[in-house]
């Protein structure tokens, strides 16, 4: 068999998949913004003002810089225009020195780091901005969007919330683990007990009051609202906001969120194994220099095109429409069997072999113990194996290389061997790994290791009540196509809520699907691209909850017209199609029940 490289490089595929830092527009109109307690006019007194923040003396907190940022360059958000001028202020909260070494670092030195951000035109609100992959990277806190997506180019078309007149904070999650986004793959921090937690959900505990302490000073007065905003590893960040710190909060948006990242983690060795099974059965000796199987060759580019087109002939229609996209995902679910796909004689691009059927079983069922019980959620079949973002590029990585690039091969084992188990273990591989083990492991504790990963990462919590006390919002949303966090398992999280409160849960939160978009971002068949900010503001501030919020292909979507629009109906309700109208219309469909 001939192989082909994949559409994508490996090496601007794995940044642009670790910018969980999503780009911009589409949605609701912007609501009305509350005046200003406080402005800071005129680049001259707004300068003084802001380096004397350097000297401002905060609770176990050191200022490491003030300076004002004049704006006025156009940075990659195309869109929304140059800079607004801003006031830069860095530090470091809690910073301690660890017994523990970071082997990725060599550093002992640990700390909470923030930037936060102060617009001269400040619209009174605060946006605290969620993190990525491993984080250890501080990134610029410019508040991009969840649910505005990225651009493979590097561009983006969005308007961030600092753009929108947000005091923006962002974190590096409590270790410092190198200045560029790449530093996100490194989790050699998890030697130290209390970076674990710093990166499970203390951070955020330590950065929101500093910040709005900061805010108070620069502008006296404090922001009339806040929010938090992530997704993937940000959006378990916003799953830990809203259930430890839910009085810290009005508005929160947890996008394709890792609530279970050390169950996730367990299921990311679980594939790495099906395919690595897959791979050694059809392609004997197709191994790497560590003796790993070459995960690309377990299906080609054909094999999931052929796999994408399957799943559409059973469900596409079940919305109404067959426009590539499958609103109607429950009633999908069971529909797709991969056996009738299988080869009847030799293997050709119209069908699947032996390995690849069974490995796809074992793969979309979900990570299991020896004894069939569940470690981690089902996998639904969407129309994202195949794209960018997509299963392929987290699953099998780019071809053909020689060695393995996957996602879940590499973020994934560092994870793994240094944060998701207890004791810390350098020498785990995820293809080899015992799954029973790998599951106990992360529920221990060992010695100076306290907390499990489980105890500190784990965001199931349907206990809310602080939250609701203080009247807050809340929108999740998923891509049906998300090859790393599976929708189901956000699913049985907003029924579990839905079980704790009942009919007024959607009065408070609500769950959104979104039909061929892989994690966070990405997919070739998918509407992708939608305003999270404004639909939480205006259900915040306005009272409008989204009944619908309108979603349109992305520049990362190349297949669908980019004129198209579609609703995303609050779960369990769908997008369907009318049966008259323009197709390409969002108008021409209604959230109806399934």
């Amino acid at each position: 068999m001939r192989y082909q490289c994949r559409r994508r490089p490996a090496a601007s595929v794995l940044l642009a998949a670790l910018s969980i830092s999503l780009g911009a527009c589409g949605g609701s109109s912007p609501v009305d913004q509350p005046a200003p307690s406080a402005s800071v006019p005129g680049s001259s007194a707004a300068s003084t003002r802001c380096t004397a923040l350097a000297a401002l003396q905060l609770p176990d907190t050191t200022i490491e810089s003030a300076r004002l940022d004049r704006g006025g360059v156009v940075l990659k958000y195309l869109q929304a225009g140059s800079m607004p001028e801003n006031c830069v202020v860095t530090g470091t909260i809690g910073a301690y020195t660890s017994a523990y070494t970071n082997p990725d670092t060599g550093s002992n030195a640990y700390g909470t780091r923030f930037e936060l951000r102060l617009p001269s035109n400040w619209n009174g609100r605060f946006f605290f901005q969620g993190g990525g992959a491993a984080d250890g990277y501080l990134a610029p806190a410019h508040g991009p969007i969840p649910g505005q997506t990225a651009t493979l180019t590097g561009n983006s078309p969005q308007t961030p919330a600092l753009w929108r007149g947000y005091a923006v904070v962002s974190t590096d999650g409590g270790h410092d683990s190198g200045s560029t986004q790449a530093a996100s793959l490194k989790a050699g921090f998890g030697v130290d007990p209390m970076a674990r937690i710093n990166y499970g959900y203390g951070a955020i505990g330590q950065v929101t009051p500093i910040a709005k302490q900061v805010i108070q000073q620069y502008y006296a007065s404090a922001p009339a609202y806040s929010y938090f905003l992530g997704c993937s590893k940000g959006g378990q960040e916003a799953m830990q906001a809203l259930q430890k710190y839910g009085d810290q909060f009005d508005g929160i948006v947890a996008g394709d969120p890792g609530f279970r990242l050390p169950h996730a983690a367990v299921a990311e060795a679980w594939t790495t194994q099906a395919l690595a099974e897959v791979v050694l059965t059809d392609h004997p000796g197709a191994v790497d220099s560590k003796g790993h199987a070459l995960l690309y060759r377990a299906f080609s580019n054909a094999d999931l095109e052929l796999i994408r087109k399957s799943v559409l002939e059973r469900c596409d229609t079940l919305d109404g429409l067959a426009d590539g996209m499958i609103f109607q995902a429950q009633a999908c679910l069971g529909q797709f069997e991969p056996a009738s796909l299988q080869c009847t004689g030799r293997k050709t691009s119209s069908c699947l072999s032996a390995a690849q059927v069974q490995g796809l079983h074992t793969i979309f069922a979900g990570a299991q113990r020896r004894d069939g019980s569940a470690i981690y959620a089902a996998f639904p079949y969407d129309t994202g194996m195949n794209g960018s973002n997509g299963w392929d590029l987290w699953n099998l990585g780019a071809l053909p290389l020689g060695f393995n690039t996957a996602l879940n091969a590499t973020l994934a084992q560092q994870s793994s061997a240094y944060v998701f188990s207890t004791p810390p273990n350098p020498d785990l591989d995820v293809f080899s790994v015992n799954i029973d083990s790998f599951a106990q492991s992360i529920t221990a504790t060992s010695g100076d290791y306290r907390t499990s990963a489980i105890g500190f990462m784990a965001a199931t919590s349907t206990d809310l009540q602080k939250f609701r006390a203080h009247d807050g919002k809340v929108i999740f949303f998923h891509g049906g196509s998300d090859p790393v966090f599976s929708p189901l398992d956000t699913i049985d999280y907003y029924q579990s809520l839905s079980k704790t409160y009942g009919g007024s849960t959607r009065d408070f939160a609500r769950l959104y699907l979104v039909p061929g978009m892989n994690h966070c971002f990405g997919g070739d068949y998918t509407a992708d691209y939608f305003d999270t900010l404004d639909a939480i503001s205006n259900w915040v501030e306005n009272g409008e909850a989204p009944e619908r919020i309108i979603a349109k292909p992305s520049t990362a979507s190349s297949r669908l017209p980019k004129q198209l629009t579609r609703p995303l109906c609050p779960y369990p309700q769908y997008a369907k199609y009318e049966g008259s109208g323009a197709v390409n219309d969002a108008a021409s469909f209604s959230c109806a029940a399934p």
